[in-house]
């Protein structure tokens, strides 16, 4: 056990019981693509000591869903506006060549915030624009630092979350941290999820601090959706490596947190943008790709406690907001009236046994600016379904490099079995509705949308997910071969 963390946990033992400053803070810490893949979330051969901890001094949401499947800027525009991003323009990734941006007129909780005196700032990756809509006062992110460095070294990141909390901690604050790990690597000598970066052997240099992991990847078991084989296995060595970096983070983070006094009066939030970046997870409406870790803990409010509500990333600012004692402004968008459709999760800190949401809804644009495929999905206790405007899924270059989707390929190409819980072909072409029944199908994989038996969950939803498209102006309203008319599908023969 690390100093670090022994520091952690001896300091929310004191400090829940003494209360060393009178402000009011907000740590939003934000992982890549972890997906559920934490010990905190019953995933025994990845160690994640650190979120463990915080889950164990706050409450656990099982059933947080992602709004956007995309993850990256996507996501984390939605977390930071409590809007879909197909609302606030952030339809895909910030970064070049695609560079999608918010709309101008689009007011996030930062600038919200910042507008009511709280100190708000920004420490990792940001990869969200333009500035003027997000209003952080301080900002040390991929804007102003090298990415890998800002993002994945946790030394690094950790040093200035300490500068932030030492200018600020006599005052309100909110401050994310946005962590690069464990999304997959753009550069491959650092291996599949930038795994190698920092460590030993890193010509650069080691990061201070990193106590890298190792695992062997013939033991892990398996999640249903990665096909039994040394080359996926050997993925999800290098990811569960990446994610034990992430947990070290975090508990740098929260090192810093208390040792500034500030954990009694601090509200922590710990999320990621999506699931992990697999074929069968990242860029998918099914299970594996939409639900995500949501930890939220506090002094003050329940603690080890497991939350079974169905709830959305879309529920983030909202809490945020009712933390501060602060109603969501109203505002427009185009001169449409902007109406969250997310809701306050404070309820649910006090009694973890109150209900969330009765549906949460989930949505894709862009890949990137030349991969368009829309997915909009809705899910409930019992049911998913997911519309589809084209048939044929793109493959994101981050997932058609990766060692599980050559094999898969190469599988499909030599007409061999694939060891997958889907086939390929069948995965790669989709249908314009898929409908899936939880109870008999958990793992998503029997589409039922046409059976008759079906029919009236069928209509049910399709009704619920259009009135949700039309109520955040979504502009892929309607299906291939029809156009928008006064908000009506109109077919263009």
């Amino acid at each position: 056990m690390t100093r670090n963390f022994i520091n952690y946990v001896f300091g929310i033992y004191i400090l829940s019981l003494i209360v060393l400053v009178d402000s009011k803070g907000v740590l939003l810490i934000i992982g890549g693509d972890t997906g559920l893949e934490l010990g905190a979330y019953n995933n025994s051969d990845v160690s994640t000591q650190s979120i463990d901890r915080l889950a164990i001094n706050g409450v656990l949401f099982k059933r947080a869903y992602t709004s956007s499947v995309s993850g990256g800027s996507s996501s984390r525009s939605e977390i930071l506006t409590g809007i879909p991003a197909h609302q606030n323009g952030m339809f895909g990734p910030h970064s070049l060549p695609s560079y999608f941006r918010t709309y101008d007129d689009v007011v996030s909780i930062s600038k919200m915030l910042s507008a009511e005196g709280v100190a708000t700032g920004i420490i990792g990756l940001e990869s969200l624009g333009p500035e003027s809509v997000f209003g952080f006062n301080y900002r040390q992110t991929d804007s102003n630092h090298d990415d890998l460095s800002i993002s994945r070294n946790i030394s690094f990141i950790s040093s200035y979350v300490k500068d932030f909390l030492t200018q600020h901690r006599r005052e309100n604050f909110f401050l994310v941290v946005s962590l690069g790990d464990a999304e997959r690597c753009r550069r491959p000598e650092y291996g599949q999820f930038c795994e190698d970066f920092g460590d030993e052997q890193d010509p650069a240099g080691s990061i201070p601090g990193w106590k890298p992991s190792t695992y062997n990847a013939s033991s892990l078991r398996l999640p249903y959706y990665i096909p039994d084989l040394e080359d996926a296995r050997e993925d999800l060595a290098s990811l569960y490596r990446s994610i034990n970096r992430l947990d070290q983070g975090v508990g740098l983070i929260m090192s810093a947190l208390v040792n500034a006094g500030l954990f009694a009066t601090t509200l922590t939030i710990f999320t990621s943008t999506g699931g992990v970046g697999f074929p069968g997870a990242k860029y998918n409406a099914l299970d594996s790709g939409s639900r995500v870790p949501l930890i939220i803990a506090s002094s003050g409010y329940s603690i080890g406690q497991v939350s079974d509500a169905l709830v959305s990333t879309l529920d983030i600012a909202p809490t945020i907001m009712d933390y501060f004692g602060l109603p969501f402004p109203k505002y427009s968008i185009a001169g449409k009236q902007v109406v969250p459709t997310g809701i306050s999760l404070v309820p649910l800190l006090t009694d973890p046994t109150k209900s969330g949401h009765s549906y949460v809804f989930s949505a894709q644009n862009f890949l990137q600016v030349n991969q368009e495929f829309p997915i909009r999905a809705i899910r409930n206790d019992s049911y998913t379904l997911i519309w589809n405007k084209w048939d044929t899924f793109p493959i994101a270059a981050e997932i058609f490099t990766s060692l599980t989707y050559t094999y898969l390929v190469n599988q499909s190409k030599s007409h061999h079995h694939s060891n997958w819980w889907i086939e390929l072909p069948k995965y790669l072409h989709r249908d314009q509705y898929e409908l899936y029944d939880l109870t008999s199908d958990p793992y998503e994989v029997y589409n039922v949308a046409t059976e008759p038996r079906y029919s009236d969950v069928f209509q049910e939803l399709q009704a619920l997910l259009k009135s949700w498209q039309l109520s955040t102006f979504d502009p892929w309203l309607c299906s291939s071969g029809f156009i928008n008319i006064n908000d009506k599908c109109v077919s263009y023969f």
